[in-house]
């Protein structure tokens, strides 16, 4: 099941960024072998990273703007009673929120469990 799973999720990032690292993990970081061109986001979806020479490369760190990495660009985060549709979760800052009677609700602090909140194709995580 984990090899469909890392399958499904390396193939995902080829087709959207066109960049995967070359081990069988889906996470990315500075210095990872790569192949493909395109850009991806760190593990900790604070890095826009750029294979460059079978090299992952640090392209944009997106704290600076405030930002997190999505799709390997920066993007804005969702904020806490902001409009939502649907009931689906995302990450605000390091904070998961779920989406309750149409705004952002907070739903767990991933730093105060000395974690990462995590945007999968399936819905934000504390990792």
């Amino acid at each position: 099941m984990r090899k469909a799973v890392i399958g499904a999720t390396i193939s995902w990032v080829m087709l959207v960024a066109g960049c995967v690292p070359s081990s069988d993990e889906p996470f990315a970081e500075v210095g990872e072998a790569c192949s493909g061109d395109g850009a991806i986001c760190s593990w900790d979806q604070i890095r826009v990273l750029r294979c460059e020479g079978g090299v992952l490369k640090l392209e944009k760190n997106c704290t600076a703007e405030n930002k997190t990495c999505k799709d390997g660009q920066c993007a804005e985060d969702e904020q806490v009673g902001d409009p939502c549709s649907g009931s689906g979760s995302a990450c605000a800052g390091q904070v998961l929120v779920v989406c309750t009677d149409g705004k952002w609700t907070v739903s767990v602090d991933c730093a105060a469990e000395n974690k990462v909140c995590i945007e999968e194709t399936s819905g934000a995580v504390c990792r």
